[in-house]
């Protein structure tokens, strides 16, 4: 044997090695085929492992979320790191960004926030993640107009 395939993974290592089953499962399955087991089983670990790393089901499914969203985010960082200081500019670019980011997620995202639908964790993070983006976008431009900052909220 290799000592790739007898190297225990390291906690992060192992976690991403559950996420990636999981969208596998997702992506071959649906979200209805998704359970801690199914992916401890597929990815060859016990239950405990699975159930250590995300708790419950609507965790993994939302630590599938946050790991879309991390990828989406750097694109969009990206993006407006490269636009020119303009308003306009900075406008076409973000809206460029978001449609990209929106059309690029593929099924499971839909499939995924879909499974989660009236879940109080999943709505938390929901909430999160658009306060994140407001931010974002104000943040982004808040020098080009004529508003006090309280107002762009």
């Amino acid at each position: 044997m290799s000592e790739t395939s007898t190297r225990r993974l390291s906690r992060a290592e192992r976690r991403e090695q559950l996420l990636e089953t999981a969208l596998e499962i997702v992506r071959e399955e649906g979200t209805d085929a998704l359970t801690l087991g199914r992916v401890a089983e597929r990815a060859g670990v016990t239950k405990p492992i699975a159930y250590e790393h995300f708790g419950t089901r609507s965790g993994l499914l939302i630590a599938l979320c946050e790991r879309i969203d991390v990828r989406q985010r750097a694109l969009l960082f990206e993006a407006l790191e490269r636009a020119p200081a303009r308003l306009a500019d900075l406008a076409r670019v973000a809206s460029r960004a978001y449609m990209r980011c929106y059309t690029s997620v593929g099924p499971e995202w839909y499939a995924i926030t879909a499974a989660l639908k009236g879940d109080e964790e999943m709505e938390a993070f929901r909430q999160r993640l658009l306060d994140e983006y407001v931010a974002i976008y104000r943040d982004t431009f808040a020098a080009h107009v004529k508003l006090p900052r309280r107002e762009l909220h």
